[in-house]
Formats: structure tokens, sequence, C-alpha cells
């Protein structure tokens, strides 16, 4: 459920706040689809359960069938497993860790700029390298209009 809540830890996309909440409700309703232990629905049971009650109903079996298909595959050995798991680590760590390592190291920075940028303004050091200044520019180029303090005000 946590790679559907977040999508950002597999893929390298932004993470989007306003859809945080919709992401978690398609997870909680996967998760009811594949859960093997009915939920009983009554007037306290979340919106969520209550709004997809039917796909859930209707979904469970699909999801039964498809544990009663892998429980019948023969066994795999663990060195065969964990084979298969480096070779698909090394080929997605390829294409996606620096970019998405870079991208949380830059939205680190963009919610810590202006004690950053007020310890490097009074760093000898990094005065003289202008780090404060050019870490500044970062963080306004990386600025989306939408993130904007501006962009709040209507």
């Amino acid at each position: 459920m946590n790679f559907i809540n977040n999508p950002d830890f597999i893929f390298d996309v932004p993470s989007q706040n306003y859809l945080n909440s919709s992401l978690t409700v398609i997870g909680q309703t996967l998760m009811d689809c594949f859960s093997t232990n009915p939920h009983p629905f009554s007037k306290e049971s979340p919106s969520s359960k209550l709004l997809f009650a039917k796909e859930i109903n209707r979904y469970r079996p699909y999801a039964m069938e498809l544990f009663t298909q892998i429980s019948s595959f023969p066994s795999i050995t663990d060195k065969v497993f964990y084979n298969h798991i480096n070779i698909v680590s090394q080929t997605v760590n390829e294409c996606l860790s620096k970019t998405h390592a870079i991208t949380e190291l830059l939205n680190w920075i963009k919610g810590n700029a202006l004690p950053l940028v007020e310890i490097l303004n009074n760093d000898e050091g990094s005065i003289k390298y202008r780090l404060g200044e050019k870490l500044q520019q970062i963080v306004m180029c990386s600025i989306q209009d939408s993130e904007h303090i501006y962009a709040t005000l209507n």
C-alpha cells in the first residue's frame, strides 16, 4: 500500500500533496479487495469502504483466485529469488536512484533554505565562494509557480 500512497518511492515523479488522500483511498480499497477476511459494512465504516463496497466484493474473488494460483506454483530457492532481486535492483537503480536522490535533496534544501543561506552567509569560507547566494539562486530556480509564496494569495 505504501507504494500506491507514495508513487515517488518507485517512480521519479514529484509528490503531489493534493493527491495524497485520493491515493490513500485507492490503496485502502485495494487492500480490502485482497483481504481474506471480509469487512462487515456498517455506519461506522470509513467512507472509502462504503463508497467502494460493491467493487471490493466484486474483486475479492479474483484476488482469492490469484492467491490460489500463486500457491500452486512450484517453490523457488532463496538463491534464485535473491539473484532475481539483485538483477531488478541494479536495473532500477541505474535508471532512477540518482535523479530521485537529487530530487529528495532539493526538496529538503527548499524546506530548509532560509537557515542554510543564513549559515552560509555567516561563514567566512562560504562567503569567499558566495555559497549562500548560489544556494539561494538554486532554490529560486527550482520553485515552480504553484509553490511560490504568492501563489496562495488570491
